[in-house]
């Protein structure tokens, strides 16, 4: 990820998107020739759990940041 200007924080990867959300992401950012980075963010349990945790202000996924 250090070398992407774009990260996409997404349910799943870009090959298998697990929501519809991250499907359409994934094909805008193709659309547009986009180079960018993932993290599934389904694969981290503390991830998860952050998300999860109401008292926390978390961006909505899929999100992308741009460094």
């Amino acid at each position: 990820m250090d070398q992407d200007t774009v990260v996409l924080f997404m349910k799943g990867t870009p090959d298998a998107p697990r929501c519809g959300f991250s499907r359409k992401i994934v094909k805008l950012l193709g659309d547009q020739d986009v180079k960018y980075s993932s993290f599934d963010i389904l694969s981290d349990e503390s991830v998860r759990s952050g998300i999860a945790n109401p008292d926390q202000i978390v961006p909505s996924i899929p999100d992308l940041l741009q460094q």
